[in-house]
């Protein structure tokens, strides 16, 4: 890692050429203008379309890795993260679409805050609505529960929604979500570099926390403001309920010092919020089938919390 430029964008992507051609041009069209001196650095996760081929023909400025493999976001960031000549990284889902004045801001405040390792901006969907991408605290393995206890889930959010909307100045958080983070480069030599122990769901987490116990600042800044597509269902499932994001939540915990009572409460969370989705899926089922868009969210219901239950009895519960 050779520090010879402002701001290093790491995207790791998998397919998806409609996403990452708006994130690569949304880079390449407002960031010449900024003074900031930037490159820009994508691994190819394994993609079985032609978007590689698409960034190398459009986009000869990305230095362009490759895994013959799906091998996840953290090893993915790795490879960057080893190529990588910027003094920050700028880590970015495909699916984000960023401006200069974001960058700058994030930049600007990390120039001004030498004890902050990772800032993260807000964030709003396509629509422009407000996502939140922060936690102020670390979690207990127990509030997962809401998670996945789905509609009691939604009816919290709206809370959360409007206090992080009313949130106008820089706040030190436990977390930011990894669609868009940037993180100091001595910050990542000391944590030396992603966990693939997280291919996906739990990595920004992980590299938060690690972050903060090298003695870091992790900040907030809503005045930053970028757009992710992202989404909770991936193929039809929420990401959550996936086997490879439920094992990960339990390498988290175990990894992160909260020992065998801290599983047993990531247990009880998981698998009664999951009973409860069912259950409000079942008596939801005659009333809303009948309804296209109803139905697609019953389905999801049903497919996303079953399988945890699968999950579980594949697994063994400990």
């Amino acid at each position: 890692m050779h520090s010879t430029i402002d701001i290093t964008f790491g995207i790791p992507f998998l397919n998806g050429w409609k996403d990452l051609d708006q994130c690569l041009s949304s880079i390449f069209e407002s960031m010449p203008a900024s003074g900031i001196s930037f490159e820009v650095c994508a691994t190819n996760d394994g993609s079985t379309d032609d978007t590689a081929d698409q960034v190398a023909h459009k986009y000869p400025e990305v230095r362009l890795f490759h895994n013959i493999q799906n091998k996840g976001i953290s090893d993915s960031m790795n490879t960057i993260i080893s190529h990588m000549r910027g003094r920050y990284l700028q880590r970015l889902d495909a699916d984000t679409i960023i401006s200069a004045k974001a960058i700058q801001q994030q930049y600007d405040y990390m120039e001004l805050h030498p004890e902050v390792g990772i800032v993260g901006p807000r964030m709003f969907t396509h629509e422009g609505v407000f996502q939140p991408s922060y936690m102020t605290t670390r979690r207990r393995p127990i509030t997962w529960f809401f998670d996945y206890a789905l509609w009691i889930k939604k009816l919290l959010l709206s809370r959360s929604h409007i206090m992080g909307e009313k949130m106008s100045t820089p706040t030190s958080v436990a977390v930011v979500i990894g669609a868009s983070i940037l993180t100091r480069m001595l910050a990542i030599k000391q944590v030396q570099g992603f966990d693939p122990t997280f291919r996906v769901f739990m990595d920004d987490a992980d590299w938060c926390y690690r972050v903060a116990n090298n003695g870091w600042d992790i900040t907030y800044l809503p005045s930053a403001e970028i757009i992710h597509r992202g989404g909770s269902a991936w193929g039809g499932q929420y990401i959550h309920t996936k086997p490879k994001a439920l094992q990960n939540l339990h390498d988290f915990y175990a990894k992160h010092n909260h020992g065998k009572v801290g599983q047993i409460e990531l247990d009880i969370a998981i698998i009664t919020g999951s009973a409860l989705s069912i259950f409000m899926a079942l008596i939801a089922t005659p009333f809303f089938m009948w309804i296209p868009r109803y139905r697609i969210i019953l389905f999801r219901a049903f497919r996303s919390f079953g399988n945890v239950f699968i999950w579980y009895l594949k697994r063994g519960v400990t």
